[in-house]
């Protein structure tokens, strides 16, 4: 091992093998080799890297205690004296994904290089594209091989000290810088030629790509919040006993309605949760952690809000894309404007 390079791997509470969505609790973990994800990676290093150590930490532990997660991580990163950190990969999963990007920035601020892997609309992307070498997969895990070899091969490329090409070069999303090169073409000629191309509606590719976050522009505020009408929306898959409609727990492509007419609380005996995305025992034991109709009901005692619209919109924002969350939205959007709904609380997970 001594002739190879040092590899330190990070992964989550489930690919670490501490167990699933009731471990992510758990701290910081410094596991000596590889884990899970991490065996077929060390295959895929060959004999040019080896994984000294796998840093495993659950979900929701990572962002609850950062401080502490991050003092740990670097003592073992400074312990180890690794070459190179690869995080993940983490596909679709956010928080996974969020965590991998902290990783990566904590181990390059050490000078350690480092990379990443998952999913384009994971929020991690759009939190640490423009710091961090990330990788794109699929957004199933059923992409893990590829996404095991792509890391590998990168990994090794960052631990020789390889000069690093365009985003298009190497396969990594792009962070948004521009570096200065030679064309084959002077610039006015490229430039028509691009314009030509879009009047005919032929391909191109513009050469000054623009990134810039969607901005929703916030609702006003409710004038008379004390006579308004108020609906619930959760997207902590909040379904009736049973799931009768069929509600799925990941990948939602539409939404449900629910009646809760004349109901003061949500009971355990007929609600429960069926979410993809985090540990669904407490919230079946209490379905009012993730609709808290409750609370509702006393603020509407209290004189605080008019009524409350009898009808409950549910699905599991788990791994939903950006193009299905849009029309699910609108969707949603619609049927409240339709019942003259003032306003609405979001439920997320």
């Amino acid at each position: 091992m001594s002739d190879q390079f040092r590899i330190i791997h990070y992964l989550n509470q489930f690919f670490g093998g501490m167990g699933g969505e009731e471990k992510a609790n758990l701290p910081l973990k410094v596991i000596q080799g590889p884990v899970g994800p991490g065996i077929a990676l060390q295959k895929a290093l060959g004999t040019e890297g080896a994984i000294a150590e796998t840093l495993a930490c659950g979900d929701n532990y990572f962002h609850e205690e950062k401080e502490e997660v991050i003092v740990g991580i670097k003592q073992a990163l400074k312990k180890c004296n690794a070459d190179v950190l690869i995080a993940g990969p983490a596909f679709n999963a956010g928080r996974y994904g969020l965590a991998c990007g902290e990783v990566c920035k904590i181990a390059q601020r050490q000078g350690i290089p480092a990379v990443t892997a998952m999913y384009s609309e994971n929020p991690g992307v759009l939190e640490h594209r423009r710091e961090v070498y990330i990788l794109p997969t699929d957004e199933k895990i059923s992409d893990m091989r590829l996404a095991i070899g792509k890391l590998a091969q990168f990994a090794l490329k960052l631990a020789r000290g390889a000069p690093i090409a365009s985003a298009e070069d190497e396969g990594y999303l792009s962070r948004g810088f521009r570096r200065s090169a030679e064309a084959s073409e002077q610039g006015y000629k490229r430039a028509v030629d691009m314009l030509v191309a879009k009047l005919h509606g032929d391909p191109f590719r513009t050469e000054i790509p623009v990134l810039l976050p969607e901005r929703v522009k916030p609702a006003p505020p409710i004038p008379k919040l004390n006579q308004a009408l108020i609906a619930f929306v959760t997207t902590c898959g909040l379904i009736p006993e049973g799931n009768p409609e069929g509600q799925v727990a990941a990948n939602s492509e539409r939404y449900f309605r629910y009646s809760i007419e004349g109901k003061p609380l949500l009971d355990s005996k007929d609600w429960g949760a069926f979410h993809g995305g985090y540990y669904n025992a407490i919230a079946s034991s209490n379905p009012n952690y993730i609709l808290p109709l409750s609370q509702l009901n006393m603020l509407k005692s209290e004189g605080c809000i008019g009524e409350i619209y009898p009808w409950i919109f549910s699905l599991s924002g788990c791994s939903t894309s950006v193009a299905n969350s849009k029309k699910i939205g609108a969707g949603i959007a619609q049927d409240l404007i339709e019942a003259d709904v003032d306003g609405c609380l979001l439920l997320s997970a």
